[in-house]
């Protein structure tokens, strides 16, 4: 379960709970599913939160994840094999938005995903 928090095009959204569907593979975005709402919403990661059993919001901040929710995250916006290379090289949520162009050419991933991968990562 998950809320939506800090929406501005969509302020009616804010505090309605749903359920994450999947990432946009050009952006990065969440595909949300929404209580009460008929279509599916495309949701910035620093606009969901987790909601813990207490029904008390917890950020789910990239900066926290763990090497494994990043490789899980890469392979959801369709980067199989830079997923493979930030696994392999440890890569957690906090070393993201610090990475450069140069950095990730030379952990090996290809020019094109380069592109994608920086301008996600700008979004986080």
């Amino acid at each position: 379960r998950v809320g939506v928090v800090g929406l501005q095009r969509q302020p009616e959204l804010n505090g309605l709970e749903g359920t994450i569907l999947g990432v946009e593979k050009k952006t990065g975005r969440f595909i949300v599913r929404l209580q009460g709402v008929e279509e599916h919403v495309s949701v910035r990661p620093q606009n969901i939160v987790r909601l813990l059993r207490s029904g008390f919001p917890q950020p789910i901040d990239p900066r926290a994840w763990t090497v494994s929710q990043v490789g899980a995250y890469i392979r959801g916006i369709g980067q199989e094999d830079a997923a493979r290379i930030f696994e392999r090289r440890a890569v957690t949520g906090s070393a993201l938005k610090t990475l450069t162009e140069s950095d990730l050419q030379r952990m090996g991933i290809h020019e094109r995903s380069r592109t994608a991968l920086l301008e996600v990562f700008r979004q986080l």
